[in-house]
């Protein structure tokens, strides 16, 4: 997670994430539906979600926010 910590944090977007992944709800799903939370109170953040798997995704609530990722062999920019 990155953004607005106080966002972040008011909105227990990690913790959301992993409950609903732990749940048994596919990773990306986990994340777009706390991020449309997020869009109610207009909050700012980003996140990189990792999936078991190995397969990288990015969010934000913004129109740019940079990331980058780098597997070992490959950095990837967002």
């Amino acid at each position: 997670m990155t953004g607005v910590g106080e966002d972040i944090v008011n909105n227990a977007m990690a913790a959301k994430i992993v409950t609903r992944v732990t749940d048994g709800m596919h990773l990306v799903q986990a994340v777009e539906k706390t991020f449309v939370e997020l869009k109610a109170s207009h909050g700012t953040a980003g996140a990189v979600a990792i999936s078991s798997v190995g397969t990288i995704h990015q969010f934000s609530s913004e129109p740019v926010m940079a990331f980058a990722s780098y597997d070992g062999k490959t950095l990837d920019l967002f």
